[in-house]
């Protein structure tokens, strides 16, 4: 028989005192594994390992599982972080404790935002039963979720991630917005898959609310997907953490990614081009400055545009001006050459005029 540790682990980390004495282990086995501390209780009757996620354990001891950005978050989507645990409960559930402490109630302060709206309306095992996770709602529910509590811009950023991240496909997402409230059902003209960030989706959003163009991921020969394209000539990117190695113990050793987005910056210099980088935090914390840039941009490359396009009517002016000129300078000159008579053996005869008839005057009438 495996350890009582390496069973939680098979079982999607969590399992009830009645679960494991119908595998086949007992109390005494139960109590010398949490002697050891390879095992732990979560809540009353619940047990868990050490490695369990953190935000798993906070959301089985609250009593409930992680729903809406914290489910997405646990699949390994990238959306923008809640400020608070996000956990659903069964309707009608109770003695909730807290996420920090399974001896105290669940207070306000704790950092948990609750939701007694479970779908399976029944206890944490329900959802094994029914082959979900003990922990995390699925990632249709979550988004439903998102949709149901969150803002535009929050909403439109995870359905963008989830279609980004192969999650969910577009008719699975427009499944879950058939049944999503009127007013979420107005985004759906405002998702697109091919964000890569929030911020991302954000700037599109907002500089469309602004009245300006975003092209998401533009395409650049030689340079690569940008995150965005507000005119011809210019392009935007939004530069997060991913810059900096402290935050990404793994990325030392490689090539930086700074200097990976410089050589690109210098690529497309080369093809007329420039790029606008702004970092998230001036993305959230100074929108207006961002725009203002953008639209200085989006003037200066029309003023540039109008000058090509007179210089260019300017250069075919020009041309056509030189071409007339060349043409009446052959004419001229085709004029004065002096014709020379051919010579007398190719000289055509001269041609036979006939004479003129002699005029007769008519008689003097007779007196």
């Amino acid at each position: 028989m495996l350890p009582i540790a390496d069973t939680l682990v098979a079982h999607d980390w969590f399992l009830r005192r009645r679960d494991l004495l119908a595998l086949g282990y007992t109390d005494d086995d139960i109590r010398a594994e949490l002697a050891t501390g390879r095992i732990f209780r979560v809540r009353h009757g619940w047990y868990s390992v050490p490695q369990a996620p953190a935000e798993a354990v906070e959301a089985v001891r609250v009593g409930g599982r992680l729903t809406g950005r914290s489910a997405l978050l646990a699949h390994g989507i990238r959306v923008p972080r809640p400020a608070c645990r996000q956990i659903v409960v069964p309707s009608g559930a109770c003695r909730l404790r807290s996420p920090h402490d399974r001896r105290a109630r669940l207070r306000g302060t704790d950092g948990c935002g609750v939701r007694w709206r479970d779908p399976t309306r029944r206890r944490l095992h329900a959802a094994r039963a029914s082959g979900q996770s003990i922990w995390c709602v699925s990632v249709p529910e979550a988004i439903a979720e998102v949709l149901r509590t969150e803002s535009r811009d929050i909403a439109v950023a995870c359905c963008d991630a989830v279609l980004n991240s192969g999650a969910l496909r577009a008719t699975e997402l427009a499944h879950v917005l058939a049944d999503a409230p009127l007013r979420a059902q107005r985004w759906s003209r405002l998702i697109d898959g091919r964000a890569a960030s929030h911020g991302e989706t954000f700037m599109r959003l907002w500089a469309s609310d602004a009245g300006l163009r975003l092209e998401p991921q533009a395409m650049v020969e030689g340079v690569g997907h940008l995150d965005g394209r507000i005119s011809s000539r210019t392009y935007v990117e939004i530069d997060g953490r991913q810059h900096d190695e402290a935050a990404d113990p793994g990325s030392r050793g490689r090539r930086p990614q700074s200097e990976e987005d410089r050589r690109r910056d210098a690529v497309l210099a080369t093809r007329s081009g420039r790029a606008l980088r702004f970092d998230y935090p001036l993305l959230l914390g100074d929108w207006p400055l961002c725009l203002a840039a953008m639209r200085l941009t989006i003037a200066d490359d029309a003023r540039r545009e109008e000058l090509e396009l007179a210089d260019a009517r300017h250069r075919a002016r020009l041309r056509v001006q030189r071409e007339r000129r060349t043409s009446r300078e052959r004419s001229r000159m085709a004029s004065a050459v002096p014709r020379v008579a051919p010579p007398a053996s190719v000289r055509p005869p001269p041609a036979s005029v006939p004479p003129a008839p002699e005029r007769v005057r008519p008689p003097p009438p007779a007196r």
